[in-house]
């Protein structure tokens, strides 16, 4: 049999980097990126059995390399992206033993590790995991997923968000109650998968969902999917973020799809063809089993229009509906707010709306135009 023909790198120079192991052309493919060449001999080691044993660490920081190989590692290759300053680096384990490629970029750091025995892996998962410092009570890490020419792709950003009872005074009484039972769940088992809230636009669906982060951040990791069409009609998309948990094995994962309202109508199937299905079996069916994945859906929709197998018992973990405030509700929310003026809301009012009034966010308006009236002939 013919050997797999090989790449020899070289160095910035062009001359033949002897130490440094080939890249088999196997792994290169049409579209190949400079990450793909860095990773390369790591997925090398693991494809022909020298360190099988591998694992992903992500942390919610971008570290220095020099941290990242501390005294343990020797680097072997590296990629400098000069517009974000970010670093990719594939390091050597100076016993010889295993190997990892670290991408520190875009405020956070991922570390993908192979090792010769599942001790060694574990070792250097732990390692790694140590160097995440503790993260400030406001603020929670999220991915943020998008569906590529190339493939799924997700990238790390870290928000500020309220704690829930900093904000429940926003919601009306019919809906503080239900999101004050959810904010309090803990890795629910039996109750279903999909979180669906839907309310008009205005009614604070967002800003909820934000407190929900912070509350659930101790055991979910989030993902927000920005194009939930694609997530929903492409399964290797949505398998990959379904199995994207690296080292975080004891966090479920919270998916956020907001505004999903094409695959909760009534006539979702014939619209949207196996997406809905797909949906569907994430949160109950075999897709999703032994992942714990929770679905969170937002939509603007009435109750009344979403599909009877999206709402059946069982499948859904929660169901919310955010209304309006009603009149006396809006004038009692005002008044918290210091508009002691009296004001038409006879038909209540919406959360955006209530905080316009307030004078907490003004619009950018073109000043109303008067019809001019008809003049007589000369």
């Amino acid at each position: 049999m013919s050997s797999t023909p090989a790449l020899r790198p070289v160095s910035l120079d062009g001359t033949a980097d002897a130490t440094a192991p080939p890249i088999p052309v196997s792994l290169v493919q049409f579209h190949v990126d400079w990450m793909s060449l860095v990773e390369a001999p790591l997925a090398s080691s693991v494809i022909d059995g020298t360190e099988p044993h591998g694992a992903r660490v992500t942390l919610a920081v971008q570290l220095d390399p020099q941290v990242v190989i501390a005294d343990l590692f020797r680097i072997e290759r590296s990629y400098v992206y000069a517009s974000t300053g970010g670093q990719a680096v594939y390091a050597r384990h100076l016993d010889g033993d295993a190997g990892c490629v670290a991408l520190l970029a875009e405020g956070e750091s991922r570390i993908d590790v192979s090792a010769r025995t599942p001790a060694r892996r574990d070792e250097l998962v732990a390692h790694f995991a140590a160097l995440a410092p503790a993260a400030p009570a406001d603020q929670v890490r999220l991915k943020f997923w998008r569906q590529r020419r190339d493939g799924p792709r997700s990238s790390g950003r870290t928000l500020v968000v309220p704690a829930w009872d900093e904000i429940v005074g926003n919601y009306p009484a019919e809906a503080r109650g239900p999101l004050d039972e959810l904010m309090c769940v803990e890795r629910p088992t039996g109750r279903g998968n999909l979180v669906l809230w839907h309310g008009a636009a205005g009614t604070g669906k967002t800003t909820a969902l934000r407190a929900l982060l912070r509350s659930w951040r101790p055991w979910t990791t989030a993902h927000i999917v920005t194009d939930p069409e694609a997530l929903f009609s492409e399964p290797d998309y949505l398998l990959e973020v379904l199995g994207d948990g690296g080292s975080e094995r004891d966090r479920q994962p919270l998916i956020v799809c907001e505004d999903a309202d094409e695959y909760l109508r009534a006539d979702a199937r014939e619209k949207s063809g196996a997406a809905l299905g797909r949906l569907l079996n994430v949160t109950d069916g075999l897709l999703g089993q032994g992942t714990g994945a929770i679905i969170v859906i937002t939509t603007n929709d009435p109750l009344a229009k979403l599909h009877s197998a999206v709402t059946r018992p069982g499948r859904c973990l929660s169901v919310v509906e955010f209304p309006p405030f009603g009149a006396a509700e809006a004038a009692d929310w005002l008044r918290a707010h210091g508009v002691d003026a009296p004001l038409p809301l006879r038909d209540g009012a919406t959360l955006a709306e209530l905080v316009e009034l307030a004078g907490s966010t003004q619009r950018i308006v073109t000043p109303e135009r008067r019809s001019p009236g008809h003049g007589n002939y000369l």
